[in-house]
């Protein structure tokens, strides 16, 4: 009995790529044959031509595809993924050695972009029993200090989770059309995000007391 081929395909956390790893990615496809590179229903020749044609923009949405096997790489602000139509020995090859480049450009550590280990550490603060503590530490004089260290914590929580959620949901895949070596720093190159998450709570806050005190 003739055994089926297989397809492979694997999705990843949110991911940063610089010019380098598409030069990378797209030398390693090239070994398979054409390559079709489309960013924002553009074709490119290759990435020297995405680059000087882009005008510097982010693309919202890329793949990048090559045939025999059919090998496609899906890039967009919502999802990352690797599809190859071939379990053989050949098509595993450019899969591994793609899934290499990827699996380097994903977010660290990657748990920490993982909405579930967010959502399942603020369901954990609720089941804290407030009351039980509370009298304990009140003889201590700790109690205030419980409850404003809890309040912190669930503050940062919830900063936490939209920041989480923005770039799950906005900036899942973030392809920059300059070397890493010119990489500006954490905090300019997050700022319009942080700024986003911020913004997201004061208005949820605002929302949030007209709601208790007005309806």
């Amino acid at each position: 009995m003739k055994k089926l081929d297989k397809s492979q395909s694997k999705d990843y956390g949110p991911l940063i790529m610089w010019s380098g790893d598409l030069n990378e990615i797209f030398s390693i496809m090239k070994e398979n044959g054409e390559v079709s590179l489309i960013a924002d229903d553009v074709q490119y020749d290759d990435v020297k031509d995405f680059i000087q044609n882009s005008d510097g923009r982010m693309p919202v949405r890329m793949s990048i595809v090559t045939t025999n096997p059919y090998i496609e790489i899906e890039l967009s602000s919502r999802e990352s993924s690797l599809y190859a139509s071939s379990s053989s020995i050949e098509a595993t090859g450019f899969f591994t050695k793609i899934d290499r480049v990827l699996s380097r450009c994903e977010c660290k550590p990657k748990v920490f972009y993982k909405i579930i280990w967010v959502m399942a550490i603020s369901l954990s603060l609720t089941y804290i029993p407030d009351d039980l503590i509370f009298e304990h530490l009140i003889s201590n004089d700790l109690g205030l200090i419980y409850l404003v260290g809890k309040g912190l914590l669930g503050l940062v929580v919830i900063i936490w989770l939209i920041y989480v959620v923005i770039i799950n949901l906005k900036f899942h895949s973030r392809v920059h059309l300059i070397s890493k070596n010119m990489k500006k720093n954490f905090f300019r190159e997050h700022i319009k995000i942080i700024g986003t998450s911020v913004i997201s709570i004061v208005i949820g806050g605002i929302i949030t007391h007209y709601l208790q005190n007005y309806l």
